[in-house]
């Protein structure tokens, strides 16, 4: 549903018109076919925003109303309230909700497989097929015979496993200090 109407659309106006461009004609290159990088991108975005979004609220419902009344009694704007009052106080459960969308964004799998075009190549435009760890792992798994093949997915599965070890190590760290 999203993909023809993404190649009929942007995809067609952003080739006919950044062609051009020097750094834009290379990036929005590519088929005009409605899968690839920016589409796997812009589906992935769709997925985590609402959950991003809810769990941002959530923390800004907890900030006392006198605090926000403190605010705006110093005369400050609504967005100078937001940046300086509201997100300093709420800093570490921002922090908390962006590392478990990314978490939710790395561990989605299919919905980037259907998308993304599964093609084993990294190419500089955002409109040309390219794979993931996790779409790789799907795409190949029933393909697999041997010895060889199986183990290196296996070994894909392990550098995805490390990745998320270390987005996670690193997210404690963060979040250490907003305790």
């Amino acid at each position: 549903m999203f993909a023809p109407w993404f190649s009929t659309g942007f995809q067609m106006w952003a080739m006919e018109h950044l062609a051009g461009v020097p750094v834009l004609g290379t990036v929005f290159s590519g088929p005009p076919m409605g899968i690839g990088l920016l589409t796997a991108g812009i589906i992935l975005a769709m997925m985590i925003l609402p959950l991003l979004t809810s769990l941002i609220r959530d923390a800004l419902m907890t900030v006392s109303p006198m605090q926000r009344e403190a605010g705006y009694g110093l005369g400050v704007t609504r967005w100078e309230l937001f940046c300086k009052v509201l997100l300093p106080s709420i800093k570490g459960p921002v922090i908390g909700a962006s590392i478990l969308a990314l978490g939710r964004a790395l561990g989605e799998t299919m919905a980037v497989t259907f998308v993304i075009g599964g093609a084993n190549a990294i190419h500089a435009a955002l409109f040309m097929p390219g794979t993931t760890i996790s779409a790789s792992i799907a795409n190949q798994f029933n393909e697999a015979t041997g010895t060889i093949y199986p183990s290196s997915l296996m070994a894909l599965g392990l550098v995805l496993f490390v990745i998320s070890v270390v987005i996670l190590a690193v997210a404690r760290r963060m979040l250490r200090g907003h305790k």
